[in-house]
């Protein structure tokens, strides 16, 4: 009982702690293809492997993850203004 206990207050804390926060980390471009690489690598070892829905999990993470990339490829300025914007929005806030 005391061990179940300990498991779901550490799941409910992982699960608080991803859905928690709702605004997305900024990320430069070579940090996003570093991700959409890692995930695509961990999505061809699945599939070696022969496992369907962890292949098909990590397959939609890295088309996900690509997509990312190319929109920052895209849209550098965008990216810089936000960063700027939230930059300048801390700082009034520390001062």
């Amino acid at each position: 009982m005391r061990r179940r206990f300990s498991i779901y207050s550490v799941l409910t804390v992982v699960i608080l702690g991803l859905f928690g926060s709702l605004v997305p980390a900024s990320a430069s471009v070579k940090g996003r293809r570093n991700t959409a690489m890692a995930l695509t690598g961990a999505a061809v070892y699945e599939l070696a492997k022969g496992r369907g829905p962890e292949t098909l999990i990590l397959a939609g993470g890295s088309y996900y993850a690509w997509q990312r990339v190319k929109a920052g490829k895209r849209h550098p300025v965008r990216h810089h203004r936000q960063v700027a914007r939230r930059h300048h929005r801390r700082a009034r806030h520390h001062a």
